[in-house]
């Protein structure tokens, strides 16, 4: 986890904040360790105005006209902590964070005794579409509610559904949280307050337009909250869920649903309805049409040779379909909004270029044998001879 203070005081103009708005999160030492209740002086053009910081750590400052000076001040046990001074920008908002070093960090930790926790009433479930896909975030408060740290009986770990694809953790997790796999873990012992572990993963297309959703976790849910983005006729059904609502949010509308505590163990089950998707039929037809025009170019083109040319295309074939492999990581991984624009369009590049070195290899083979290329694309939707 990066040191808060190499951050601190810096501050950051954002689209997504509200035009003439400045937020400071508080930390101290991680960004994880937020710090609730501090107040927060905001000086605008050299007036003062003052907000304490709310359960995120987060003091929000809202009607500041463009182009006034801004500075923003925090004392966290005696230490006095200053931002840069910057000009309101005249669209978007202005995120700050400043990180404390001192105070109640710097004292010994009482040694971790047997407790409990829980994930906290912030706890939610939120779920996205892209495309056929689903997005799927698991924002977890693990709370201790004590004064010490506490090893719980048991781990803190659950199992993400099996089918879940590209499982990470998201920026501002604690360093105590694990993903391995579809295997998430969080590490003991919990300091008093509150430990945020936010996990992202997606699923496939949901076939018919409807998908159950189920999780088990390890701790007690104080409050069952799921989020789910309203596109269509999407509906949410849950034994756990006793309302529903609809809330806006970063410019998008969600299905918000909330119940009453839910056990550690017992499954939490969603049902969701009138999703997004696509017929498959199609797209099915053509890619097997493309995979029998290629399998017959591969086989004109790489017919019976000696021992030595039969190894070398099978060693092709291999890379080839590593290559096909790390293609399809790549794009998971683009859908599910790890990998940057930029980032996607040079990892696509390089490997589609070293893809069309291996079929240029395997084409010529066998002299006169018909491109292998040349065949996947006559097969491609929309080509000339593959429109059927």
């Amino acid at each position: 986890m990066p040191d808060a203070r190499m951050m601190s005081g810096i501050p950051m103009p954002m689209a997504d904040v509200p035009d003439g708005t400045v937020s400071v999160r508080v930390v101290r030492g991680e960004i994880s360790n937020i710090l609730p209740g501090q107040q927060v002086e905001l000086l605008v053009d050299g007036k003062s105005r003052t907000a304490k910081t709310d359960d995120g750590g987060r003091a929000q400052f809202a009607g500041i006209g463009a182009g006034s000076d801004i500075k923003a001040v925090v004392a966290v046990d005696g230490e006095r902590i200053e931002s840069q001074a910057f000009t309101m920008p005249e669209k978007g908002g202005v995120r700050l964070l400043l990180a404390a070093s001192g105070g109640a960090s710097s004292l010994p930790q009482p040694p971790a005794v047997a407790g409990t926790v829980t994930f906290g009433g912030e706890t939610r479930v939120v779920v996205e579409f892209d495309d056929d896909s689903l997005n799927v975030f698991y924002l977890i408060d693990v709370v201790n509610n004590g004064t010490a740290p506490v090893n719980p009986p048991a781990p803190i770990v659950f199992d993400l559904p099996a089918d879940a694809i590209g499982p990470t953790l998201l920026e501002g997790s604690s360093p105590q949280a694990q993903v391995k796999g579809t295997r998430v873990s969080i590490a003991a012992p919990f300091n008093p307050g509150r430990t945020s572990v936010q996990i992202a993963y997606q699923l496939g297309p949901a076939a018919g337009g409807q998908r159950t959703l189920v999780q088990r976790f390890p701790a007690v849910l104080d409050m069952v909250s799921v989020a789910v983005q309203q596109a269509g006729e999407v509906r949410l059904t849950s034994p756990a869920i006793v309302q529903q609502r609809q809330i806006s949010a970063d410019g998008r509308t969600y299905l918000l649903g909330s119940g009453p505590s839910l056990p550690a163990g017992r499954p939490l089950a969603l049902d969701l309805a009138g999703l997004p998707h696509h017929e498959t039929w199609p797209r099915n037809v053509a890619l097997g049409l493309a995979v029998v025009v290629l399998c017959a170019g591969l086989w004109a083109a790489l017919g019976p040779s000696g021992d030595g040319a039969e190894a070398r295309r099978r060693e092709l074939e291999q890379r080839r379909e590593r290559l096909f492999a790390d293609l399809l990581r790549l794009e998971h991984s683009k859908r599910a909004g790890f990998v940057g624009a930029d980032e996607y369009a040079g990892l696509r590049a390089e490997l589609m270029a070293t893809l069309e070195r291996i079929y240029g290899e395997l084409d010529t083979a066998v002299p006169g044998a018909p491109s292998v290329m040349a065949a996947a694309a006559a097969a491609a939707p929309g080509s000339e001879h593959g429109h059927a």
